[in-house]
C-alpha cells in the first residue's frame, strides 16, 4: 500500500477540509454506515457518538496521518494504542473495508464538485495506507495470543468475588475462566475488556488489572456510573445484574501502558476510581523491594 507524489501533494492541499469540517463529514459516516451495517455499531463507543467524541477522533487521526504522510513513524504510538483497543473488542481485517466505502463516501458528498477522480483515489490510497497499518499492527497482537482462535476473542468467565470495597459505590470484582483454557499473563498497567449487551447494541468496558498476575484469576475494580461513558454502562450493567456465580465475556489483556523501565523514583497521581491503573504497578514495585521509590498523589 503506498500513496504516489502527486497524491500526497493533492491530499495536503486538500486536508483543510478534514481539518476545518472534519467532525461533520465523519459523523454523516458514522450515520449512514450504521443505518446500513447496525452490526458495526457493536465495535464503536455509543456514548461518544452521542457526544461527538468519537466523529472527532477519527478526523483528527485522518488529519494527522496525512499531515504526517512523510514521517509515519510519529504516527505509530497513537495507533498502536488504538489498534490495542481494536483487537480488545475483537475488530478484524474484514471491517476495514465497510469502514473505508462509507468514509470515503461522506468526503465524497462533502466535497460535492470538488471531489474529482483524482482526489478520490488519493483519499482511497490513504485510507488503504490506514488500514494496513492497523491491521499489521492488530495481526502481531492477535499472534501474540497464540494459534487457537477461541482464546483470541471474549470468552465466559464467572464472577467468583464481588463486593463493595468503598462508596461510590466501588467494587472489587474477580473473574474466573469457565472452561479451563488459558489465562493470559499480563504486565502491570494493562487492562482487560467485558462485554455487556443492552439494547441490542454490544458494550465495552476495558478495566484496569489491579492485581499482580496469579495465574488463575482476573480483578478489577470499578465504581458505579450514570452512564456518561462506555465504562459506566458496563459496570452499571454488571453491579445491578450480575452477581457472584453468573457469567460475563471477557477478552485477554491488552494495552500499552507500564511501568518506566530501569525507573529510580515512581511518581503517581490519580483521582478517583482512576487509582486502579496504578494498583498493580504499585504492588509490582513493593515486591520487587522498591516500596521507598513510590510516591503516590491521589485525589478522592
Amino acid at each position: 500500500m503506498s500513496v504516489t507524489a502527486e497524491q500526497k501533494n493533492l491530499l495536503q492541499s486538500n486536508i483543510s477540509v478534514i481539518k476545518e469540517h472534519g467532525k461533520e463529514i465523519t459523523t454523516k459516516f458514522y450515520s449512514t454506515m450504521f443505518k446500513e451495517h447496525p452490526e458495526m455499531r457493536n465495535f464503536f463507543n455509543q456514548t461518544n457518538q452521542k457526544t461527538g467524541k468519537q466523529p472527532m477522533a477519527l478526523a483528527q487521526t485522518v488529519y494527522y496521518f496525512v499531515e504526517h504522510l512523510d514521517n509515519l513513524d510519529v504516527m505509530i504510538p497513537q495507533m498502536a494504542r488504538i489498534s490495542s483497543k481494536h483487537r480488545a473488542i475483537t475488530v478484524k481485517p474484514e471491517h476495514y473495508p465497510i469502514v473505508g466505502k462509507y468514509l470515503l463516501q461522506a468526503i465524497k458528498e462533502y466535497l460535492g464538485e470538488k471531489a474529482t477522480p483524482e482526489l478520490m483515489a488519493a483519499w482511497q490510497a490513504v485510507y488503504d495506507l490506514i488500514a494496513a497499518t492497523f491491521m499489521k499492527l492488530e495481526k502481531e497482537l492477535y499472534d501474540k495470543l497464540g494459534s487457537d482462535e477461541h482464546d483470541k476473542g471474549f470468552v465466559p468467565f464467572t464472577i467468583v468475588k464481588k463486593e463493595p470495597i468503598a462508596s461510590g459505590p466501588i467494587y472489587i470484582v474477580t473473574l474466573e475462566r469457565q472452561d479451563n483454557g488459558k489465562l493470559f499473563d499480563y504486565h502491570a498497567g494493562q487492562y482487560i475488556t467485558l462485554r455487556v449487551e443492552r439494547g441490542g447494541v454490544l458494550h465495552h468496558g476495558h478495566y484496569p488489572l489491579i492485581d499482580p498476575f496469579d495465574g488463575d484469576t482476573y480483578t478489577v475494580a470499578f465504581k458505579q456510573g450514570n452512564d456518561l461513558d462506555q465504562n459506566s454502562i458496563v459496570s452499571e450493567e454488571i453491579i445491578r445484574n450480575h452477581g457472584v456465580g453468573s457469567t460475563i465475556l471477557l477478552s485477554p489483556p491488552a494495552g500499552s501502558f507500564s511501568l518506566a523501565k530501569d525507573g529510580k523514583h515512581h511518581l503517581f497521581v490519580s483521582g478517583g476510581i482512576g487509582i486502579t491503573s496504578f494498583m498493580a504497578m504499585i504492588q509490582e514495585l513493593n515486591q520487587q523491594g522498591k516500596a521507598d521509590s513510590v510516591s503516590l498523589i491521589h485525589i478522592t
